[in-house]
Order: C-alpha cells, then sequence, then structure tokens
C-alpha cells in the first residue's frame, strides 16, 4: 500500500547517520527518474506508436511503383503515336484519323487507370512527408485528381460501370483531403494506415489492365502491332522499294525497332515488361494487409522483410521498362 511504502522510506530515512542524508536523497532522485522512464516504456509498448521508419518505406515503394507504371503507359502511348504518324506517311492519309484513333483508343483503355496513378501516387507522397515531417501542400493536386475522377466516362460516354472500384480509388481521394486538410501528423497516418482495402482495390484497377484478361494493355499494343504490320507491308512492297528506295529502308527500320519493342512487352513471362509490372503489382498489393496490421508496431521485423521484397520488385519492373527499347 502507499502509505506503507511511504512510512518505510520515513523509517528508513529516521535512522540514517549523519552524513549519509545527501546521499540518500540523491538515491531516490535517481529512482524516480528510473521510474519515469520504465512507466513510460511500458506506456509505448502498450500503446504502440507509428513506425515511422516503415511507413516511409511504404510511401517511399508506392510513389517508385506508381511512376514506373506510368513510365510504360507513356511509352506505349509514344509507340502507338508514331505507328499512326508512320501510317499517314505510307498511306498519304489526307487527314490524321490514325492519330485521332490512337488518342480515342487511350481515352477508353487508360483514362481511369492514369486517375488511380494519380491517387496512389499522392497517396505515397502524402504518406512518406508526414512519415518523416516534411512540409508539404497537396490540396489542389487531391482536388484536381477527384475533379477528373468524377468526370470519367467510358468509349459510349457512360459513366464507368464499376461503381465498386471507382468508389474505392474515391475513398483515397477523400481521406487524403481530410488528412492533409488537418494536419495531424501521427492521426493522419493511422487513417492513411486504415484505408488499406480501399488501397488494395485501387490497386487491382491496376493489375487487372495488366493481367490480359480483359481489355487494357494487350489490345493497346495489338492495336499498334496491327498498324506497324500493315505499314511494314507497305514499306516492303516492290514499288515503295522501287520509287523510295532510301524512304521505304528507313520506315522499315522505324517499323522493326517498334515491333521488337512490342514483342518485349507481349505475354506475362516472367521476362516481359507485363510480367514484370504485374509482379510489382502484385507484391504492393499483397503487402497492404500486413502493412495495415505492422505499420503501427514497434519492430514490424517480417513487414520489414515483405518491403525489401517490394522494393526489389519495382526495381526489376522499372529496369525491364527501361531496357523494353
Amino acid at each position: 500500500m502507499p502509505w506503507l511504502c511511504e512510512h518505510s522510506r520515513r523509517s528508513a530515512d529516521a535512522n540514517l547517520l549523519p552524513g549519509q542524508e545527501d546521499a540518500a536523497q540523491e538515491v531516490n532522485q535517481k529512482g524516480s527518474v528510473m521510474k519515469h522512464w520504465i512507466s513510460l516504456l511500458a506506456a509505448l509498448l502498450l500503446c504502440g506508436c507509428a513506425n515511422f521508419e516503415v511507413v516511409s518505406e511504404f510511401g517511399t515503394g508506392t510513389v517508385k511503383l506508381t511512376k514506373t507504371v506510368r513510365t510504360e503507359l507513356q511509352q506505349v502511348s509514344k509507340m502507338c503515336l508514331e505507328q499512326a504518324e508512320i501510317r499517314i506517311v505510307v498511306t498519304s492519309s489526307p487527314t490524321d484519323q490514325p492519330i485521332e484513333d490512337c488518342k480515342r483508343k487511350e481515352a477508353a483503355l487508360v483514362e481511369f487507370q492514369k486517375v488511380t496513378l494519380d491517387t496512389l501516387e499522392l497517396y505515397g507522397t502524402t504518406l512518406g512527408a508526414m512519415a518523416e515531417d516534411k512540409a508539404f501542400d497537396l490540396s489542389d493536386s487531391i482536388s484536381a485528381t477527384g475533379d477528373k475522377l468524377a468526370k470519367l466516362k467510358d468509349k459510349d460516354g457512360e459513366k464507368l460501370l464499376n461503381e465498386a472500384k471507382v468508389g474505392a480509388v474515391a475513398k483515397v481521394i477523400s481521406v487524403l483531403a481530410d488528412v492533409v486538410a488537418q494536419r495531424k501528423r501521427e492521426e493522419g497516418i493511422r487513417r492513411l494506415v486504415a484505408v488499406g482495402p480501399d488501397l488494395q482495390a485501387s490497386g487491382e484497377v491496376l493489375r487487372e489492365f495488366f493481367d490480359g484478361k480483359s481489355l487494357g494493355y494487350d489490345a493497346l499494343l495489338k492495336e499498334i502491332s496491327t498498324m506497324s504490320a500493315q505499314s511494314l507491308n507497305r514499306v516492303t512492297s516492290p514499288l515503295a522499294r522501287s520509287t523510295e528506295p532510301f524512304r521505304a529502308k528507313e520506315l522499315e527500320r522505324q517499323i522493326t525497332r517498334s515491333q521488337e519493342a512490342i514483342k518485349k512487352r507481349q505475354g506475362l513471362a516472367a521476362s516481359s515488361v507485363a510480367g514484370q509490372l504485374l509482379a510489382s503489382l502484385n507484391a504492393w498489393i499483397e503487402a497492404i494487409p500486413e502493412f495495415q496490421r505492422d505499420a503501427l508496431k514497434p519492430k514490424p521485423q517480417d513487414l520489414w522483410k515483405r518491403l525489401k521484397n517490394l522494393r526489389k520488385r519495382i526495381g526489376e519492373a522499372s529496369d525491364a521498362v527501361e531496357n523494353a527499347f
């Protein structure tokens, strides 16, 4: 009991010899300090706190992944436009219709993925900045991304039908807007960690784009492949080689390079661009439940191992995209 402890301490003080009182007071003071730190440590262990280092690592990985996927989408878009321009030349087209066809195809298949990428990159940037306690202002970007999502239409001009996926991306945007507006560091990190299920659903939007099971990445590559094959037939014809041999040969080289780049992207083999992107997206999606569960623990060793693997996968995907030309 407290009164008994206090009585015992006073009794002991009363029995001190002259000259020992100061030493006893110093010991008591040190003991109080030690008790304070023990209590604080116990509170931390019981309550848990955000592991800012592991949170920062996940945020950084998310940004790197989105940038890798974005780079590949830009590369494919560029290939389509280049082949469209060649198509205009070899067919002597009076209009830019092949270019317009490329833009329309991309708008129909990729716009939702682009908004999803914007959302996940904003998520990773916000998470990393809060974990590292850096100043940032993404309010305008978050608002603009929300507006783009609200205006998305499918190729027939209708609202996107998969409301569940749109809703998941919208939820992430909503949480981001609240967290940025409130600017409460640890509370904000906890909210961003807790949005895991919607984060996974957003990742599925990207994974399905590359998995070859639905219209998306594979459809774009087939479109470019068909266009390049038609152009190649023209520039390698006897007429083209006899009338403009040097021009025909140069166009043939350009088309052949594009076809080689397409081959590196097609299929889901581990060595293909699509295969590497899928592996990195899978690793990211699979890391989310463990991140949500363990990110706020003091020593999430298993999570660190998973994030190390994620970093490796993203690096391999980035290399595959970079080396695909």
